[in-house]
């Protein structure tokens, strides 16, 4: 449980530093505007209806941020908050997929010092 909350805390604080890069804000609204990005992911994520809460995440977000902020920033912040972490999640899947792609035959033990492809696909042996 300690390491969900460490993790909502980060991404609070990310989302945070997210809209700082967009509009100054003060310090003070750090918890405010952690909080309601947890919260808005949330009821995106229990909102089974939509894919990954499309909407529901930021209709949520919109309207907690409009609290503290004019709603048209509200509104563009929420939208590239979601465009932003889709972004970072594709970059996630991209990093996966090249490393997984590549993975390293040889182990650390083989000290032989002769390369040996034999834990590569077939189509891959030799074409290093």
């Amino acid at each position: 449980v300690l390491l969900y909350v460490v993790n909502w805390l980060v991404f609070g604080v990310a989302f945070a530093v997210f809209i700082n890069s967009i509009v100054s804000i003060s310090f003070g609204y750090i918890v405010y505007l952690a909080g309601s990005f947890s919260l808005a992911s949330l009821a995106g994520m229990f909102s089974v209806f939509v894919p990954s809460g499309l909407g529901v995440r930021e209709g949520i977000l919109m309207f907690m941020l409009s609290q503290v902020m004019p709603l048209e920033t509200a509104i563009v912040i929420s939208v590239a908050a979601r465009l932003w972490f889709t972004a970072v999640e594709l970059l996630g899947i991209g990093v996966v997929r090249v490393v997984t792609r590549f993975p390293i035959a040889w182990s650390a033990a083989d000290d032989s010092g002769e390369d040996d492809f034999s834990g590569l696909p077939s189509e891959s042996k030799g074409n290093v």
